[in-house]
């Protein structure tokens, strides 16, 4: 279930959306004058509310502002991917290795006698020569 902190977290952010919410309508309200605006390369002009010019320009950066921060996510997210792989493979090309040198540096042969009693002999009988 949730957890207190979670609960009074969760009724902050339900009252400030709707603090939010009441101060676009006041804004939207009040704000009921008539604006011409004129796009330099484009010719002709458009005539609108204050609100709406000012709703749409924090909109627009509301998603710019949004793809910023999703485009920084996508890179972060790859590279800490590539980091991960990159780490597991110095890993195992560690482990191969070490494996490789305790094969090669703690060799044994195990030898049978007659009456199937095994003796081992180590990697220095066989390297000391005649």
């Amino acid at each position: 279930m949730f957890s207190a902190f979670q609960l009074i977290l969760k009724l902050f952010w339900l009252v400030l959306s709707l603090l939010l919410g009441v101060f676009v309508a006041i804004f939207v309200g009040s704000n009921t004058q008539l604006i011409t605006l004129s796009f330099w390369p484009v010719p002709g002009q458009v005539t609108i509310v204050v609100w709406l010019v000012v709703i749409l320009a924090f909109s627009v950066g509301l998603v710019i502002g949004a793809l910023i921060i999703w485009v920084n996510s996508i890179l972060y997210i790859r590279a800490t991917r590539q980091k991960f792989r990159q780490s597991q493979i110095n890993s195992d090309n560690k482990n191969k290795s070490e494996n490789e040198s305790y094969l090669v540096f703690d060799r044994s042969d195990v030898g049978q006698l007659s009456d199937n009693k095994k003796i081992k002999h180590s990697l220095s009988t066989y390297t000391t020569g005649p």
